[in-house]
């Protein structure tokens, strides 16, 4: 790419930043800033996937950025920063290897949108609503899904304002059993299909099978371990219910990552609530439910006698 062309580039991702400065908040700007990168990259290098690569990195750095950071009058110069390491690196990938990464990010990203929708719609559903009367119609699936809602339900009210619990009212609520390894397993396949052509990822039917056993074991044993650490309990569980270790491995480490979205997402309390991701990050500040600040003022209101109100 010619240094003029990177200055055009730059440029007019400097604009857009100041687009994004000024609109922070506005509908649909994580999208309007991925087709925007995208479009001026594939106008500048004419490579699809050199363009998607740039586009998807970018906008996960300014996913993440927003994350830690709440003050966003700098992100313009940190990401035109990193936009610019990541071109300049781009010289030391091959076609291929930047083929994986649009492929990983890809699946990262949907799972993460996976993991929120269904927090927020399944777990978090409205017994009442026509959602839930809809999918007690579907067979043998209907059934597990409302439980699924009414268990994590009781899990919130379980919970304290520190994030203990002194008692589970159901096993269910806490923890992720061997039967959602296998109704995600058949999500993540469906996520693994679509990333593979979005991507042009040359991988065998067969290993986007085993790739997806692998992802669906590994974040119902990721959710099992962290959230019961998070809510400091003992590790109590058994492999033969889900995935699990039986307190092999200490990953307090991820947990201290995760902690304060999780809690945040205990914290704050009716129509506000938000931070739906628990292991993935990402979905949350996409569709602006990451709550940075927790305020029931309205909620304790009505409902007085809360624990989180008390």
């Amino acid at each position: 790419m010619k240094e003029g062309n990177i200055l055009i580039l730059l440029i007019s991702l400097l604009i857009i930043n100041h687009i994004i400065n000024e609109n922070i908040r506005s509908s649909n700007i994580y999208i309007q800033y991925f087709i925007t990168v995208f479009a001026f990259s594939y106008y500048i290098n004419k490579d699809y996937d050199t363009s998607l690569f740039i586009s998807l990195l970018t906008t996960v750095m300014l996913t993440f950025y927003n994350y830690i950071v709440d003050n966003t009058n700098a992100l313009s110069k940190i990401l035109i920063l990193l936009l610019g390491i990541s071109i300049g690196t781009l010289k030391s990938y091959t076609n291929n290897n930047i083929i994986v990464a649009n492929f990983v990010i890809l699946v990262y990203i949907f799972i993460s949108l996976m993991e929120y929708y269904i927090h927020k719609n399944i777990m978090h559903c409205n017994l009442n609503g026509p959602f839930i009367s809809f999918i007690n119609t579907i067979p043998f699936l209907g059934g597990e899904l409302i439980d699924s809602c009414k268990y994590h339900i009781e899990h919130h009210k379980d919970v304290n304002k520190d994030l203990s619990i002194d008692e589970v009212s159901h096993e269910e609520g806490m923890f992720m059993g061997w039967e959602v390894t296998l109704y995600l397993f058949f999500f993540v396949s469906i996520i693994m299909i679509i990333s593979k052509y979005l991507s042009n990822m040359k991988i065998s039917n067969k290993t986007l099978i085993i790739i997806s056993i692998i992802i669906s074991i590994l974040w119902c044993y990721l959710w099992n371990k962290v959230h019961i650490a998070m809510h400091q309990l003992e590790n109590n569980y058994s492999i033969y219910k889900g995935a699990f270790d039986e307190n092999f491995l200490d990953l307090n480490f991820i947990m201290n990552i995760l902690l304060s979205n999780h809690g945040k997402h205990h914290s704050q309390k009716g129509e506000k609530k938000g931070n739906y991701n628990i292991i993935l990050l990402g979905a949350d500040e996409w569709l602006y439910n990451n709550n940075k600040v927790i305020n029931n003022t309205e909620y304790c209101k009505k409902n007085p006698n809360e624990k989180v109100c008390k």
